[in-house]
């Protein structure tokens, strides 16, 4: 079995051997300094524990000491096994500290109008998720997932919706038979070693590996009170795409929530990076996409590789 077919029907590939113990170490310290940095720039009491505890693109793309590591060679190369030579990254970075999302989702690439689109085989949205430290049967760290929760199948049947004719578009009643399938389907912990990532599907269904809350204190729902420093969850995730006319839905997609994060990374620009990331991006022929990019003007019409129309309406 191939990579990507690995991807298609698990919906996920562990890339192992990413980063050395010592880069781990060094990663980790750079961490607990940018959320330093972060809480000393606002401790207001009207911000949201849980936005304190992120940092997005924009800072990214400000200090390359997070950002270039993402783009090591080997990556890119596991990547591209599976999304294709010429895949996209686009400029959306995310890097979340002691976060531990309780509830089983799928990412926004499943909201909004995206869905009429979201289930066509060719639509491959990704995330790749990093983790820094070991998972814990107390303090958690990882990623619990629902393998072939992505695909619009229910229970080994053949798919009720047809592609060709209606790009993936599924009803209320179908969406629902899929939740109810997702409940049946085998849910593991992605318990990977530190240095290896974890490529997954927009699509699959998953949530952080929960710690044991019986034993710890929480700060929000989200977050433990004080944990350990060596038992701190640190994520890296970025999204990346195979390289077709869903990239371009979803990007659309994302620009029309109007949220400030997505916006602030539409306004990234290739020239205004550091220069150590465009050297980066150059010898390793990084195709890097912002959400402005990809747009789909309003009323424009594209047509899939099958050569059939398919009509953006917003």
């Amino acid at each position: 079995m191939t990579r990507r077919e690995e991807f298609r029907r698990n919906g996920y590939v562990i890339i192992k051997n990413a980063f050395e113990k010592k880069e781990i170490e060094n990663l980790r310290s750079l961490c607990f300094e940018e959320f330093k940095k972060l809480n000393q720039i606002d401790n207001s009491n009207e911000i949201n524990l849980e936005i304190q505890r992120q940092i997005f693109t924009k800072s990214f793309l400000q200090n390359p000491n997070l950002l270039n590591p993402l783009f090591k060679k080997s990556i890119i190369d596991e990547v591209k096994k599976v999304l294709g030579e010429d895949y996209i990254s686009f400029a959306d970075f995310q890097l979340n500290n002691n976060l531990h999302s309780p509830t089983w989702h799928t990412d926004s690439q499943s909201i909004g109008f995206s869905t009429k689109y979201v289930y066509h085989q060719s639509f491959n949205i990704a995330k790749i998720g990093f983790y820094l430290q070991e998972n814990d049967d107390t303090y958690g760290g990882q990623l619990d997932i629902i393998p072939g929760s992505h695909l619009p199948t229910f229970l080994g049947v053949s798919s009720p919706i047809k592609l060709k004719s209606r790009y993936g578009k599924v009803s209320h009643l179908q969406l629902l038979a899929l939740k109810i399938r997702n409940k049946f389907l085998k849910k593991i912990s992605v318990n990977v070693a530190p240095g290896d990532l974890v490529l997954f599907h927009g699509l699959l269904w998953h949530r952080s590996s929960q710690p044991d809350w019986s034993k710890v204190k929480q700060i929000d729902r989200f977050g433990i009170k004080n944990p350990p420093l060596n038992k701190t969850k640190f994520m890296f995730q970025w999204e990346v795409s195979e390289n077709n006319e869903f990239a371009s839905y979803y990007a659309t997609h994302q620009l029309r929530r109007n949220h400030k994060k997505f916006n602030e990374a539409a306004e990234i620009k290739l020239e205004n990076l550091h220069e150590s990331t465009k050297a980066i991006f150059k010898i390793h022929n990084v195709n890097f996409k912002t959400y402005l990019d990809l747009e789909i003007p309003i009323h424009n019409k594209l047509k899939s590789k099958d050569g059939t129309p398919i009509i953006f309406n917003n």
